[in-house]
């Protein structure tokens, strides 16, 4: 068999697209189109594998609008496509940058947005050796850990979006230059890749080029870095799933297990269970929850915020929790009896049960009824002949964690409380033992 190291260029460079393809026979794929020479040479060459493998090629070109070139480059990805009949896709994506958020990685996060949008099995992704490099130096400076350093992956399958592929992992920017000049292709330059105040265009021209005058080797040993650490992150995750005790599954962990960890294999769980949510934990974050959650008062209530959840302490369960804004659920909503309520802006479930002889009397259903959110100082009474309890002492006792108290819908009937949704239903307002009832659960769809 001959090495692939033999084999001429266009043929090596074939090889590696054919055999990241290849899981993905008969299945439309698409390929990440920007319009500059990387991705041309890899639609170039996915042009050529796709019908050997009897995959629908087609193409997606994000425009991020920062440059006053975007509008031309759009036009070169239409004609190219034009040119072989492959399908383009434009996306136009306004970039909102907030806090201390660099443009590289909003129009990163836009990006990636637009990819797990495509209804594809997978998408081709042209970073090469050299980018591979620049993102492990990247990654160092920003102390990014093992997880970090292990940069791009050859192939990334997330759960519920295309697989992302980069075949082209093992081939350098050098590489791809020489196929693009022997194919005589054409592509387009971004201006800002020159610019260096950009961090990744400043180790691709400054830094980069500087080691490989003394390390020659400095892209491939910086890569082989890569395939090191994303080893030593897979053995991270295998620890962290031994070491975790509590149900991720339900957003939460048990306190006690953790306190009992050293601090670093800790830390690592706490990584571990946010990264199932797409979130990063940085360093000072880390030790934030070792200090302020798992040591805090029992009857504390300490929340640290992160990106769109947060992280609390209660009943002896460290939680990550979706944020929600309740303003927009403020006003009352009237229901009707259906049987599953959705609320997305409160991330739950409304779910009535058919029972018989308790929960809310079926007659009850008969009249307009509504929802809506606590106030303060509501009361009802769970017990026939029973004092009225203040709510809040119900869901205290019922063990409701705080941020579900908050965002539990209450129903009345006109200014009658007549139930919390899996906590109690007012005496006035149980079926009868010869009636048929319904009882109320409140699901969290995204916890």
């Amino acid at each position: 068999m001959v090495s692939s190291r033999k084999l001429p260029l266009d043929e090596r460079l074939k090889q590696h697209l054919y055999t990241s393809l290849t899981p993905y026979t008969g299945r439309p794929v698409s390929l990440a189109l920007s319009g500059g020479m990387d991705s041309v040479a890899l639609f170039d060459l996915a042009v050529a594998v796709a019908p050997s493998l009897d995959i629908s090629l087609s193409a997606l070109h994000v425009n991020h609008q920062i440059s006053p070139n975007a509008p031309a480059w759009v036009a070169f990805c239409r004609s190219l496509c034009a040119t072989h009949a492959i399908p383009l896709t434009v996306e136009t994506v306004r970039l909102d940058r907030q806090g201390g958020q660099s443009l590289e990685a909003v129009a990163r996060d836009a990006r990636y947005a637009a990819f797990s949008r495509l209804p594809v099995a997978a998408i081709l992704l042209a970073h090469h050796l050299d980018d591979q490099a620049e993102t492990v130096l990247l990654q160092l400076m920003r102390g990014g850990g093992v997880r970090g350093m292990a940069a791009m992956p050859a192939a990334r399958l997330p759960a519920c979006a295309p697989a992302l592929l980069r075949p082209l992992l093992a081939c350098t920017r050098a590489d791809l230059q020489t196929y693009a000049d022997q194919r005589q292709l054409c592509w387009v330059e971004d201006e800002s890749n020159l610019d260096t105040r950009y961090d990744r265009n400043f180790m691709r021209h400054e830094v980069l080029p500087l080691l490989i005058r003394t390390y020659p080797q400095a892209s491939r040993v910086l890569s082989r870095t890569a395939g090191l650490c994303a080893e030593a992150a897979e053995m991270q995750d295998a620890l962290a799933e031994l070491d975790v005790q509590g149900d991720p599954q339900s957003g939460w962990l048990c306190v006690k297990a953790l306190q009992a960890l050293s601090p670093a294999r800790a830390k690592n769980v706490l990584r571990w269970f946010v990264a199932r949510a797409g979130l990063s934990l940085s360093a000072s974050m880390q030790q934030a929850v070792l200090t302020q959650l798992l040591h805090c008062r029992v009857d504390a209530d300490p929340r640290l915020v992160m990106g769109g959840y947060f992280l609390a302490r209660y009943d002896g369960r460290i939680w990550l929790v979706k944020s929600v804004d309740l303003d927009v659920i403020s006003a009352p909503i009237t229901w009707r009896g259906e049987l599953l309520l959705s609320f997305p802006a409160l991330v739950g479930e409304l779910h009535l049960l058919p029972v018989h002889g308790k929960g809310l009397a079926e007659h009850w259903l008969r009249q307009p009824l509504r929802l809506q959110l606590r106030r303060g100082g509501e009361v009802l009474r769970p017990r026939l002949g029973g004092p009225r309890r203040p709510v809040k002492a119900l869901l205290q006792e019922a063990r409701i964690p705080p941020w579900i108290r908050s965002r539990l819908p209450l129903l009345y009937a006109g200014e009658q409380l007549l139930a919390v949704p899996g906590v109690a239903v007012d005496a006035a307002a149980i079926a009868r033992e010869d009636e048929r009832g319904y009882r109320l659960r409140w699901n969290l769809i995204d916890a």
